[in-house]
């Protein structure tokens, strides 16, 4: 069984605001002992385990536990310290691959690491030779996990070698009958109307979040990438009433209606693209005075569910929720940082007309001002 123990001691001293010195010189024990506890390097001696509980008021099984509670902090501190890494770099890469180290048995950093290893070899192909082979290692590793399966093939699809591309794509599912959502629907369609109602909402978020989603290069040019976004943003408005986008698509559909503000001044159609970028303002600007834990994802096609904003789970009309496999986490969207860095990477050329713009400025300045209170 993993144990807890160096996140639990981590969590525990610094709630109590110590140094490792000073809980080491508490417990009698050096600064270098604690901090090979945090990280997992070592465990205390058994015979200091209750003095160790004793200390911070807790029982030992809490002290080593590694409960679900546990496990969702770890997660929501292991997202945030990452972010603190330059994405892609190969500082992130080694802080990431720590966390496979220590917890082994959470396929969650695996699937994390996965991602950043293949888009790392992408951008940097003179690092192939160092990394792929603990990408096709971690890979390897999520191919028995119902949850990243796909997205593990997928993320070597994407970096392997062409030699190694026919061996994973035989590992795809054909087509979708065969997801484990859908396994679901062919069941309950006849034993379950409710259930397969249920899932029949479920299938269509997971499947239009991954979809909706799919690139359009920038290569194609500003008029095609352009009438792509567009279709896809009449997709989004359909799921709404009244010219309303839903609460839970706004920061998806304010991040696609901002690429569509840049295509359309890559054609030159400032006038347009201002309209566009000031609409995906305003909305993302109302999806942060969201207060709800759950959004309204509006069209009938998703049965009357509501996603929570991380797009982890989406809860029922009658209150029970649903665990979401494979979807796109599209709250990042919605992140002040990462939009600011859309509005703000040389690379977007199409946005230089209005960079200088009053605007245009008031947008970034907003979210660099929203960022860093969201830090």
């Amino acid at each position: 069984m993993e144990l807890n123990f160096g996140e639990n001691i981590r969590r525990l001293r610094r709630s109590r605001d110590l140094t490792q010195e000073a809980l080491a010189e508490a417990l009698g024990v050096s600064a270098q002992s604690v901090s090979k506890w945090e990280c997992a390097y070592g465990y205390p001696d058994i015979t200091q385990l209750p003095a160790i509980a004793n200390f911070f008021g807790v029982t030992i099984d809490k002290l080593l536990s590694n409960d679900d509670d546990s496990k969702e902090e770890i997660m929501m501190r292991f997202d945030q310290l990452r972010r603190e890494y330059k994405e892609g770099s190969e500082e992130q890469i080694s802080f990431v691959n720590e966390y496979c180290r220590r917890y082994p048995d959470e396929p969650y950093y695996a699937y994390i690491l996965c991602g950043i290893l293949a888009q790392h070899i992408i951008d940097t192909p003179e690092h192939r030779t160092k990394y792929e082979s603990l990408l096709r290692g971690t890979a390897e590793k999520l191919l028995d996990n119902v949850t990243y399966r796909n997205l593990a093939i997928q993320y070597m699809v994407k970096a392997c070698r062409d030699e190694e591309l026919d061996e994973w794509l035989k590992l795809a599912p054909y087509h979708t009958k065969h997801t484990r959502r859908n396994m679901a629907l062919q069941r309950f369609i006849v034993r379950d109307t409710a259930k397969h109602q249920l899932y029949v909402g479920l299938s269509h978020l997971e499947t239009l979040a991954n979809q909706l989603d799919v690139r359009y290069p920038d290569s194609a040019g500003p008029e095609k990438k352009g009438t792509y976004h567009k279709a896809v943003l009449d997709t989004i408005a359909a799921f709404g009433k009244n010219g309303q986008i839903p609460d839970g698509w706004l920061a998806f559909y304010a991040h696609k209606q901002f690429v569509y503000a840049a295509c359309l001044f890559g054609m030159g159609k400032t006038e347009e693209g201002k309209t566009e970028f000031l609409s995906a303002i305003e909305k993302l600007q109302r999806y942060h005075g969201l207060r709800e834990e759950y959004l309204d994802m509006g069209s009938p096609l998703f049965g009357g569910l509501r996603v929570s904003r991380d797009w982890n789970y989406a809860i029922d009309p009658n209150g029970e929720k649903h665990k979401l496999f494979g979807t796109v986490p599209l709250q990042v969207f919605g992140e002040a940082e990462h939009v600011r860095d859309l509005l703000t990477n040389p690379r977007w050329a199409w946005f230089n007309c209005a960079r200088n713009e009053d605007y245009y400025r008031a947008a970034v300045a907003w979210l660099e001002e929203l960022a860093g209170q969201k830090r």
